[in-house]
């Protein structure tokens, strides 16, 4: 994107769902939510959407510490925080490559605790 009024209309729209995500609204406090991608051009003044742009957008999103998802229909904000406790995967929970995990599954009785 080398146009700089585009560009300026980017991160204007990223600097407004920044501060959405700290907004009370929909029932909750704060935090993660979704936007229409027919909001989004209506914000930016476009009849559509082009992949870089919504790179760009997801670029300026990053890099004040959040993430977006692009939905097709809309675009999902969360806080890069939210990650932090999620469960990391390693090798021996993909399993062998014959499909068998090597760690015991806690649900399965049969593998029980030793």
């Amino acid at each position: 994107m080398t146009d700089r009024p585009e560009n300026a209309r980017i991160e204007s729209l990223v600097d407004e769902l920044v501060e959405l995500y700290d907004r009370p609204f929909g029932g909750k406090v704060r935090g993660r939510f979704r936007v229409s991608m027919k909001l989004l051009c209506d914000r930016l003044g476009k009849r559509r959407l082009w992949p870089d742009e919504l790179e760009a957008i997801g670029r300026g999103l990053y890099q004040r510490g959040y993430v977006s998802i692009d939905m097709d229909g809309y675009l999902v904000v969360l806080s890069q925080k939210t990650f932090t406790n999620y469960r990391r995967v390693n090798e021996a929970a993909f399993g062998s490559p014959d499909g068998q995990s090597s760690v015991p599954d806690a649900s399965d009785p049969a593998q029980g605790s030793a």
